[in-house]
Formats: structure tokens, C-alpha cells, sequence
């Protein structure tokens, strides 16, 4: 009496992995893929949320770009404030 359950695995959410990808890349200091990252990430959150997709984990790691996002905002307003002083 075995049964033959088919089940389909569930995919991950790509808007998720695409977010996590460009995060990672904003730690290089390209800044815009963080910005893009963190907007791959709420996309993935609200996706994942409806389509019951895996991925939060993933697209949870949007704040990295976040942070980083902050700091290099931070870190231009230093240098440009110190630019126009000198």
C-alpha cells in the first residue's frame, strides 16, 4: 500500500537570491546595487509572503544593504563636506 505522493520542492523566490547577490556586491562599495538589492528584497519579501515561495532568508539579508547603503551615504557626506572645507 505505498502511495506515490508527488510533491513538487519549492523554489526559492529569484527576486530573493538576485537581492541577496547585489547586497553582497554594495559591501564592495558599489552603492547603487545595494539600493537595487534592498528594492530586489521587499519585492521578494511581499512575493514570498503571497506564494508561500522559500527565500525569506535570502531576501531578509536586504539589510545588509541597508546598512550599507547608510554608511556609504555617511561616508560620501564626509568626504564632500571635507572636499568643499579644504
Amino acid at each position: 500500500m505505498d502511495k506515490d505522493i508527488k510533491t513538487t520542492p519549492q523554489k526559492n523566490n529569484k527576486n530573493a537570491i538576485i537581492g541577496f547577490v547585489l547586497s553582497a556586491i554594495s559591501i564592495f562599495g558599489v552603492r547603487l546595487a545595494g539600493i537595487i538589492g534592498m528594492i530586489f528584497g521587499i519585492v521578494a519579501l511581499t512575493q514570498i509572503k503571497h506564494t508561500h515561495e522559500k527565500g525569506k532568508g535570502w531576501a531578509s539579508r536586504l539589510l545588509l544593504s541597508v546598512l550599507f547603503g547608510v554608511l556609504g551615504l555617511g561616508f560620501c557626506g564626509a568626504w564632500l563636506k571635507w572636499v568643499i572645507s579644504s
